[in-house]
């Protein structure tokens, strides 16, 4: 359109003159050409950033689905030692208490629960995607010591094919655990729940909020002051929240600062 203006106030200023006609005609069919190819090169970046995205989003899968299935790996052969080793130390447990040497067995078993602490069940739903996102950051806290308890109601399946699962779980139980890793190891709790309620997904992330003083002396309470390790990555959840039409919402009782993302399960993408 703006070709054939310029073009047409030409005319006009030139009072229409026809020997001049062919130079312009010429001039605005390479500019028309150029605008085309321009056009052209666009959609063809953008299709192939498109390509791209895509690529680095199954390579993103496809990690965390090795991952997974190698930190599931290592759990089921752990617990298979433990397994094997229990009987043992049961008999052994037994004779020390028929000996009245209490003290002995009790030793024995607190190696024992620390040794059964450091082993997680590997998650199991019938969403894939879900399995291997948790798993992996079931990974990442037991490397962090930290103790995190999953209570599954809803495997949230809509998102089998959609990477928002991955973004949502992943940023939601990261920012958790990047602020718990820097506080001390008896305070190092969190738990994640995924609900259903009528047509609604919840999804909830908690974790212990410290203090400096607090970390002295668990006991006390906390303020909003701790917060300060929070807030990363939740910006990516906001926005998956307001694409499907629901929110995110903070809340702090008892010691814990309590992430929850509501979602509109009518919003959500269905499956194929």
């Amino acid at each position: 359109m703006a070709i054939i203006y310029m073009t047409t106030y030409i005319l006009i200023l030139t009072d229409y003159q026809a020997d001049i006609l062919p130079y312009i005609i010429a001039i605005s069919v390479s500019m028309m050409i150029i605008a085309g190819v321009v056009w052209y090169m666009i959609s063809r970046i953008s299709r192939d950033n498109n390509i791209k995205t895509q690529l680095q989003l199954s390579k993103l899968r496809a990690d965390m689905y090795e991952n997974n299935i190698i930190n599931s790996n290592k759990q089921i052969e752990e617990m298979s030692k433990v397994k094997h080793d229990i009987n043992n130390q049961l008999a052994c447990i037994d004779e020390l208490i028929v000996n009245n040497n209490s003290d002995e067995a009790h030793k024995i078993c607190e190696e024992l629960m620390e040794k059964m602490r450091t082993i997680y069940t590997p998650i199991n739903t019938e969403n894939p995607i879900l399995n291997a996102v948790l798993n992996v950051e079931l990974e990442k806290a037991k490397n962090n010591n930290i103790d995190f308890k999953i209570d599954i109601n809803d495997d949230l399946f809509e998102f089998k094919n959609n990477t928002d699962l991955i973004s949502l779980i992943g940023n939601l139980c990261d920012n958790s655990i990047e602020y718990l890793s820097k506080c001390s190891e008896q305070t190092r709790k969190m738990d994640l729940s995924i609900n259903k309620h009528n047509h609604y997904k919840i999804i909830s992330c908690k974790n212990r909020i410290v203090s400096s003083v607090l970390q002295n002396n668990p006991n006390l309470d906390t303020d909003k002051s701790d917060k300060t390790n929070h807030g990363k990555g939740l910006s990516i959840v906001k926005d998956i929240a307001k694409k499907y039409n629901g929110n995110i919402e903070y809340q702090e009782n008892e010691g814990y600062l309590i992430i929850t993302v509501v979602l509109d399960n009518t919003n959500l993408p269905k499956n194929p």
